[in-house]
């Protein structure tokens, strides 16, 4: 059994995987200030631990934690980083640079829901900060300039960048300490608000969803053929689900261009990892 693990800047994520199956074992969520939810959770594996795999975007103390924890069973943990090798991806990003995290969850968005060859795949995720990441088919933009030679030009896809941002849950928090008397209880969806809470929600909501919609129609441009392939993910999906189903159902009035095809990816970065272990075992 190989151990995966996503160290993020919330919570620690981790499941179980073997090069022989296809599913994720036990996936879980664990809070870093539980510690003991990690050893139980290991003890309770079917099978012997053999190794661990894991990329860490939080401090060294955090994945001491996670060390501590393997090394009962006898096992020390590989630490990935953005620059391991992912033939199937060419990147044009200043690698050293971009968080692992991504890097993982958009390998992990690629092999969950294998878009056509003709499509772009946009990949969001709605964490503690929000990432909006693009992928193209390679040929899609051949003979663009190259920041790294990460992967080489063969590679069937390109990842040609994306934006950060505040996440949902974090520029709720960014107004409740920097203001006075919002409060922050939840609030409705509305075009045009008329209460406070319902303007602080939907207001964040289009915040999140303009710069999400910016990119598709980005995207979209690099691969009119085909609808865009937008796959979602993160801590702040509950809170983003209503907003996003909203626009696409309005999305024939409101565009010409094809509305994406909304999919929900649970666990992609873990994903990632157990894909960059079948292909490297």
């Amino acid at each position: 059994m190989i151990v995966l693990l996503d160290l993020g800047n919330s919570r620690l994520k981790v499941a179980g995987f073997s090069i022989h199956e296809a599913a994720l074992h036990a996936p879980s969520s664990i809070d870093y200030q539980e510690p003991a939810q990690l050893e139980h959770w290991l003890t309770k594996l079917p099978r012997p631990i053999r190794r661990a795999v894991g990329i860490s975007v939080v401090a060294t103390e955090r994945q001491a934690m996670a060390e501590a924890a393997l090394a009962l069973h006898d096992c020390t943990i590989q630490w990935l980083d953005a620059q391991t090798p992912t033939p199937a991806i060419h990147s044009q990003y200043q690698q050293q640079q971009l968080g692992p995290d991504r890097w993982f969850g958009l390998l992990g968005a690629l092999r969950q829901f294998s878009p056509q060859a003709n499509q772009a795949l946009v990949y969001c995720s709605f964490g503690t900060a929000t990432t909006i990441d693009t992928l193209v088919p390679h040929r899609a933009v051949t003979g663009a300039p190259t920041h790294t030679a990460i992967n080489t030009p063969t590679s069937a896809w390109a990842f040609l960048g994306g934006l950060i941002l505040p996440g949902p849950y974090l520029m709720y928090q960014s107004l409740n300490q920097h203001t006075a008397r919002l409060g922050l209880e939840p609030g409705a969806l509305h075009d045009f608000p008329r209460d406070t809470r319902s303007a602080i929600r939907s207001g964040i909501c289009r915040a999140q969803l303009g710069a999400l919609w910016r990119q598709c129609h980005q995207a979209q441009a690099h691969c009119p053929e085909q609808p865009v392939l937008l796959v979602c993910a993160g801590g702040g999906w509950p809170l983003m689900q209503e907003a996003l189903e909203q626009d696409l159902a309005r999305w024939p009035q409101q565009s010409q261009m094809p509305a994406p095809q909304l999919r929900y990816g649970a666990h992609t970065v873990l994903h990632g990892l157990a894909h960059h272990c079948a292909q490297n075992h």
